[in-house]
């Protein structure tokens, strides 16, 4: 799966609790309902097109960036600075966050 970046639909931001937010290949031979609601972790099953970060940290995920570092990401973002992070080459440019 990759993440979905700049898609606004099942697949909100980081650490979203919608049972349908990542299509995985097979999720149905391991995904209980608890997954989604309490493990942040949903499932569509049939192709591999979205999947979000996930973590078990309070109040984001720590996400590695391409020039090497590590930051911490608020599952408030805001989803237009969310997008521009994840999308390679947009042209745009993404301040602090």
């Amino acid at each position: 799966s990759i993440i979905a970046a700049g898609s606004i639909g099942d697949s909100i931001g980081p650490n979203d609790r919608l049972e349908q937010s990542d299509d995985i290949e097979l999720c149905s031979e391991f995904f209980t309902t608890s997954l989604g609601s309490n493990q942040k972790m949903g499932c569509t099953e049939g192709f591999n097109w979205q999947a979000q970060s996930r973590s078990f940290h309070r109040g984001g995920v720590n996400a590695a960036m391409s020039d090497g570092s590590v930051h911490f990401i608020s599952d408030n973002i805001d989803m237009q600075v969310w997008f521009d992070l994840t999308s390679a080459q947009d042209g745009h440019v993404v301040g602090e966050f």
